[in-house]
């Protein structure tokens, strides 16, 4: 009878975890609606980068543009004020070099061979809005980034990149902490 017992838990546990028995429907909610947006927006940022050819200028000015419009669709509208308002500065204080921009947020840099991602986790700030934690990997080295989301027009927007290689930095926090800093300074 203890044989019996023990392989009947066993069938269970098998059937169990090898997705046998009833079905278990995934939870939805706002992390899982958060998760599936940035699963989308990274397969496609993920599908650009790794089908430029980087010996060919007119494949990197054509990969230039898609990046803006991926910014156009998928940041939040407070991200793109203020980041119009680095351009602003840069325009005035940087005319003819990057300034600011000098890294490429989709990817946290400028150079690569390819681009992959895995999605870690996610979970509610408590305020409506969604983080979603995923590693990125860029040319072989992996990078931890998150992605805080809030409901814009019905669509998840990202509404900063905050990276995790090794400390903590928030594009939004620095694009802020710049344009105050170049606001305050002269330009003349």
């Amino acid at each position: 009878m203890g044989k019996r017992l023990f392989y009947s838990f066993l069938f269970l546990s098998l059937m169990t975890s090898c997705g046998g028995g009833a079905a278990v429907e995934a939870p939805s909610g706002p992390e899982e609606e958060a998760m599936e947006r940035v699963e989308a927006i990274y397969s496609r940022v993920c599908e650009e980068y790794n089908h430029v050819d980087i010996d060919d200028i007119s494949s990197l000015e054509a990969l230039t543009v898609t990046m803006l419009s991926f910014d156009r669709l998928y940041l939040s509208s407070e991200f793109l004020a203020l980041r119009r308002r680095v351009r602003e500065v840069d325009s005035l204080y940087y005319p003819n070099a990057f300034g600011f921009f000098d890294v490429d947020h989709w990817i946290g840099g400028q150079d690569w061979d390819s681009v992959s991602f895995r999605i870690d986790t996610a979970w509610s700030d408590g305020a409506g809005g969604v983080h979603v934690r995923l590693r990125l990997t860029v040319s072989g080295s992996t990078m931890t980034l998150e992605l805080p989301m809030a409901k814009e027009e019905g669509e998840w927007k990202i509404c900063d990149f905050v990276w995790f290689n090794p400390y903590e930095v928030s594009e939004m926090w620095s694009m802020k902490e710049y344009v105050e800093e170049e606001h305050e300074a002269d330009p003349d």
